[in-house]
C-alpha cells in the first residue's frame, strides 16, 4: 500500500503540468516540481493561506477562479492568463480549477492546473497576421484586376465588351 501512495506521489511531482492543491480553509497542501519552479514555491509554503502568496493572485486571481469552481461543482478554466518570467520572457497559462470531493460529495479541496499554452498563442498570433497579409493581398490583386480590366475594357471572365 504505502509503495502504491509513493508512485501516485511520484507521479503528481513528475507531472508535465504545474499543479497546486488548496484544502478548503484556502491552505496550500501541495505544490509539484514544475508548479514550485514555476511560481517560486517551496516545501515550507505548504500548510499557508494561499492569500498570503505571491500565487494567489498572480498570474491571475486565484481565489475567484476557485470560488468559482466549489459554485459551480465543476471544472472551470480561465485561458490565456499571461505570466512574465525571467528575462522579461511571456508565457501564456491557461488556468484549470477542479473542486475535489469525497466518496459523499463532501469537497476536499481544489487542485488548480496550469497548461503551458505559450506555442498555441504564438501560432494563433501567426496565423491571424498571415490572415491579415493575405486578405491585404487579396484586396491588391482585385484592384489591379479591375484597373486591367478598366484599361482593356474586357469584361468580368476576360472577354471584350459589346
Amino acid at each position: 500500500m504505502n509503495r502504491n501512495r509513493r508512485l501516485r506521489e511520484l507521479a503528481l511531482d513528475e507531472s508535465p503540468l504545474a499543479s497546486i492543491i488548496v484544502d478548503t480553509g484556502g491552505i496550500l497542501a501541495y505544490a509539484n516540481h514544475n508548479a514550485r519552479l514555476l511560481f517560486s514555491l517551496d516545501q515550507k509554503d505548504f500548510g499557508r493561506p494561499l492569500q498570503d502568496l505571491e500565487i494567489s493572485s498572480r498570474p491571475t486571481e486565484l481565489r475567484s477562479l476557485i470560488e468559482q469552481a466549489y459554485a459551480e461543482r465543476r471544472a472551470v478554466k480561465q485561458a490565456s492568463v499571461e505570466r512574465r518570467v525571467k528575462h522579461r520572457e511571456v508565457r501564456y497559462l491557461e488556468v484549470v480549477a477542479q473542486p475535489l470531493y469525497d466518496e459523499g460529495e463532501v469537497p476536499l479541496g481544489v487542485g488548480l492546473s496550469f497548461v503551458d499554452v505559450t506555442r498555441s498563442s504564438e501560432l494563433l498570433e501567426e496565423l491571424a497576421a498571415t490572415n491579415e497579409e493575405l486578405q491585404s493581398t487579396n484586396e491588391e490583386l482585385k484592384t489591379m484586376d479591375e484597373e486591367l480590366r478598366r484599361r482593356t475594357g474586357r469584361g468580368p471572365v476576360g472577354r471584350a465588351r459589346r
